[in-house]
């Protein structure tokens, strides 16, 4: 609708509201109405020299704290002081010069200096022939809300801080020198955001003098939450590989652990688990694999590629879940991967994935003959990252395991 017709529009509405009004009585209500609202309504004349306040409301003095004689014929900037170095202003700039509305959110100081947050809606005024006349500015004092948020954030991040020292302190230690003849590395890149640290982990531990277990798992949820559950699970699952020695009885058990923790605390309705779990004889390289939601294990041996993906869904979904085991051997130089999806769903910025088949392709160029476990895990991170733009969009963990000559 053009501005012309716009102002017929309202021009109608007003003969249809007061047909029996003169237009003077008319613009006295409105400026009744006006003076007794208690939202801020300032109206500035940008035909006149730096664009000069020309009419403001009763409710504009009490929220700056000056008196008329002090706010008009001045730019509405005098409020911002000697801090104009604000993205707001910049916006609320353009959108003058370009005589369109806006929204934005800027640091005002009343007269006593007193900081204030000012979410002004600024528009361009028309007249019937389409030629600017004023900007209006309609101004609530939003500080109160914009306190609530920092104090938000600052809460938010603190908890963050707690569980990420959680799971650096107690998840994702393991032993890093499990047997001779065995190299092993494990690591963790947590998520860009602070606020989405998250429920990976990994674990090794010994299950018998010539058995070894290694883990990879992803606890849903971010924060303090996943933290407590994720600690839960990593030792629920070390208990139960202890009894069964088996990782696919092991996972079984892990899932109605979960189902009835889910029936007994509120907390945990959502807790769902993906992890791998590998057990290994370091004597002889043999191993079985149980998987429940996770990327399929990788093998390395001179070069080639192989993946080991047993049958098994997400963990706590399910009591008909099933998990079965999947054998592998490491011959001496073979090398083992297990990741969390934070590898293979890295995002580019046309959002397409990273996938599995690049982890491979990373992986393998990293696996030359003089590469440490370290540097191969290293190398897949850093290339999922690359792809993601430089950062990791969420938690990475990877654990690399290899089998050398004794």
């Amino acid at each position: 609708m053009s501005v012309e017709d716009r102002n017929q529009e309202n021009t109608e509405e007003l003969e249809k509201v007061y047909p029996n009004d003169s237009i003077n009585e008319v613009l006295a209500l409105l400026n009744r109405v006006v003076a007794a609202a208690v939202t801020s309504i300032v109206v500035a004349d940008p035909h006149l020299p730096d664009c000069p306040i020309v009419y403001h409301n009763p409710a504009f003095e009490g929220l700056t704290g000056y008196s008329s004689a002090e706010i008009d014929g001045k730019n509405c900037r005098f409020l911002q002081g000697s801090d104009r170095d604000q993205e707001a202003v910049a916006e609320l700039r353009e959108a003058i010069r370009a005589e369109k509305s806006c929204f934005v959110t800027l640091r005002n100081y009343r007269k006593d200096g007193s900081l204030f947050y000012n979410e002004l809606a600024m528009s361009p005024v028309f007249d019937v022939a389409g030629k600017l006349t004023h900007f209006v500015g309609v101004q609530s004092d939003v500080t109160k809300r914009k306190d609530a948020e920092h104090e938000r954030d600052v809460l938010l991040a603190q908890q963050s801080k707690v569980a990420e020292t959680l799971q650096r302190a107690m998840l994702l230690g393991g032993e890093t020198t499990p047997s001779p003849g065995w190299q092993l590395a494990t690591q963790y890149e947590p998520a860009q955001s602070e606020l989405k640290i998250g429920g990976d982990f990994f674990d090794t531990f010994a299950l018998t003098e010539n058995k070894l277990a290694l883990v990879v798992g992803d606890v849903t949820g971010k924060g303090l939450a996943a933290a407590r559950h994720t600690a839960e699970v990593k030792y629920a699952l070390r208990v139960l590989l202890r009894e069964y020695s088996q990782p696919a009885p092991a996972l079984s058990r892990l899932n109605n652990f979960l189902l009835e923790s889910q029936r007994l605390d509120d907390r945990d309705q959502n807790a769902l688990v993906c992890v791998a779990v590998a057990v290994v004889d370091t004597a002889t390289g043999t191993g079985e694999l149980a998987s429940g939601g996770m990327e399929p294990m990788l093998l390395l041996n001179n070069g080639e590629a192989k993946s080991v993906s047993p049958v098994g869904v997400i963990l706590g979904v399910s009591k008909e879940a099933h998990y079965d085991s999947a054998p592998f051997t490491l011959a001496e130089g073979d090398t083992l991967i297990l990741v969390t999806d934070g590898v293979t769903e890295a995002r580019s910025k046309d959002r397409s994935f990273f996938g599995y088949d690049s982890l491979v392709e990373s992986a393998t160029n990293a696996a030359t003959s003089n590469a440490t476990v370290e540097s191969i895990g290293e190398a897949v991170i850093t290339a999922a990252k690359e792809y993601g733009g430089g950062s990791a969009g969420d938690d990475i963990c990877i654990l690399v395991a290899r089998r050398t000559p004794l």
